[in-house]
């Protein structure tokens, strides 16, 4: 059985801010970035495309932010995982609504990026692991 790279979607509306968690990423064997938005409308229709395990979603965004980009995702694709990532702690104002709106963890941007790995890699391991096989 051959293990399949966590399929990763980069949601920031900051080019700076998806390019470097994209670069940090890119860098784990484990992990596969197959996509990047700049709104909560485009990671939506991303998911819908691209089918990720897990979103890395910036909460404050114009237009749709992703508390309600968050929200239409675990409705629509539950199987995709949220990860709240951005300015804040997490007992504060982002990190409840974030997870209320269905996110699984979330990570503040302070945070060295090692934390968001290894984020990534548990909310992976709860959902049952690494993906094995061919995925469309």
């Amino acid at each position: 059985m051959v293990r399949q790279p966590l399929r990763a979607l980069v949601v920031d509306d900051l080019a700076t801010a998806r390019f470097i968690v994209k670069s940090f990423l890119a860098r784990a064997d484990d992990v596969r970035v197959v996509g990047v938005a700049e709104s909560g409308e485009d990671a939506v229709e991303l998911v819908a495309e691209l089918n990720p395990d897990v979103v890395v979603m910036d909460a404050e965004m114009p237009g749709m932010g992703g508390i309600e980009a968050t929200r239409r995702i675990r409705d629509r694709f539950p199987q995709t995982r949220v990860i709240g990532f951005c300015y804040g702690e997490e007992d504060g104002d982002l990190g409840p609504r974030m997870r209320e709106a269905g996110a699984f963890r979330f990570v503040p941007k302070g945070s060295p990026l090692s934390r968001l790995l290894k984020t990534i890699r548990e909310v992976a391991a709860d959902a049952g692991g690494q993906r094995t096989g061919p995925r469309r």
